[in-house]
């Protein structure tokens, strides 16, 4: 067993700069934007489940596109506001939209006060197959996307209700793929608000522990416990558990495990105190992870 201040000076950089000869590598990984989520107004939504339901062939439209991003300028959703079926070509099991096509919706849309920059969403149906694109529709949104569009959207539907839906982010070069996609939420009354707020304040309780104390030898032997997930119990031996899983600790230590190694570590309530905010939260959420501890309280 090693103590929490060891285990803590084992941990190591997230590079390594000790080679003795010459060479380049990338320092950090590259840390992409969470995906963000997809949402289509009620009109939007009926007008694609729709196409998808009525038409026995594939058929393909676009859309425009509000861009909802957070204080950080990050990107955090997309929502699809007015679809368009323009002019297009099905060839048995795909569907062709040409860029020349995209680019007179797009005048036609800057003719009529609408912002064509917006025209970043392509979705079409796939009738009764499965959602996973073809090497036509990889191709359409290369085409897409080499005309300049630094975000785009491309959705993938069939009649089973399945969709797939990716965005393509040219800025951050990346694409998140099968995005959380659907109706844009009805806003929760004001009413209704206060009445939930109500009794989360009241029922939900932030799960916390304390410290743990080594068992009894007594206590040791014969102890049953539910680790299964259906209700029941399993007996198990602790005679061996126990000296491993406690060992030698001081009553008041907390004893995890290392989720890397799954080493046991001790670690001293000094320790705890010594704790930031952060680290304390994260020591909290892998213990409890681990013991599926539910004790009253805090550290004492």
């Amino acid at each position: 067993m090693i103590s929490y201040t060891q285990y803590k000076a084992s941990k190591r950089a997230s590079f390594d700069t000790t080679s003795d000869s010459p060479e380049t590598e990338q320092l950090f990984e590259y840390q992409y934007p969470e995906a963000p989520k997809v949402f289509y107004t009620d009109s939007a939504w009926e007008t694609i489940r729709y196409l998808v339901d009525s038409v026995s062939t594939e058929v393909g439209w676009l859309g425009l596109v509000e861009t909802e991003t957070n204080d950080k300028g990050v990107i955090t959703s997309f929502t699809i506001t007015n679809i368009y079926i323009p002019k297009q070509k099905v060839h048995g099991a795909e569907t062709d939209i040409a860029a020349e096509t995209l680019c007179d919706l797009a005048v036609e849309l800057e003719e009529s006060g609408k912002e064509s920059e917006k025209l970043i969403y392509w979705g079409h149906s796939h009738v009764n197959m499965s959602v996973s694109p073809s090497a036509q529709d990889e191709m359409q949104v290369e085409e897409f996307l080499d005309n300049g569009c630094k975000l785009f959207i491309r959705g993938i539907y069939n009649k089973q209700g399945h969709s797939k839906v990716d965005v393509y982010d040219v800025d951050n070069n990346c694409s998140h793929q099968c995005v959380w996609n659907g109706p844009m939420p009805a806003p929760v009354n004001k009413e209704l608000r206060k009445r939930i707020d109500k009794l989360v304040k009241a029922n939900v309780k932030k799960a916390s522990f304390s410290t743990v104390k080594k068992p009894a030898l007594s206590q040791q032997v014969n102890m049953t416990f539910n680790n299964q997930n259906t209700p029941g119990s399993t007996l198990i031996d602790t005679s061996d558990y126990y000296s491993s899983y406690w060992g030698a600790a001081d009553e008041e230590d907390l004893i995890f495990r290392n989720p890397a190694t799954g080493d046991v570590i001790e670690i001293t309530q000094t320790e705890i105190d010594e704790m930031d905010t952060e680290e304390r939260t994260l020591f909290e959420e892998e213990y409890n992870r681990q013991h599926h501890l539910e004790n009253k309280g805090g550290f004492s």
